[in-house]
């Protein structure tokens, strides 16, 4: 089960890298959401650890979204998932990979 879900995680990692645009659109909105949480500050102003910390995990959270809807988007266009289902890997080892 290891094999296979390593198997498809390799397989989403290098479409994610191979076109760089999913990359691309998770570093700008990270950046984006920093920027715009700088601007609630008074200038010169630092943030509380804990601000900083929320800041960091929405910018994750948001990331994580664009790059999954991008990989699904891929799979969808080309059927590959499809190929998923009909595999002879487990189900665990698909969401696992994923």
């Amino acid at each position: 089960m290891l094999k296979a879900a390593l198997a498809i995680a390799r397989k989403d990692l290098s479409l994610a890298l191979s076109g760089a645009q999913g990359l691309v659109q998770t570093v700008l909105l990270g950046l984006l959401l920093i920027f715009i949480m700088s601007l609630s500050r008074e200038p010169g102003e630092l943030s509380p650890p804990l601000a900083a910390a929320a800041v960091f995990w929405l910018a994750t959270a948001f990331g994580q979204v664009l790059v999954f809807n991008f990989l699904y988007g891929l799979e969808e266009a080309e059927g590959a998932r499809l190929g998923l289902l009909l595999s002879p890997a487990p189900a665990q080892a698909v969401w696992l990979g994923k």
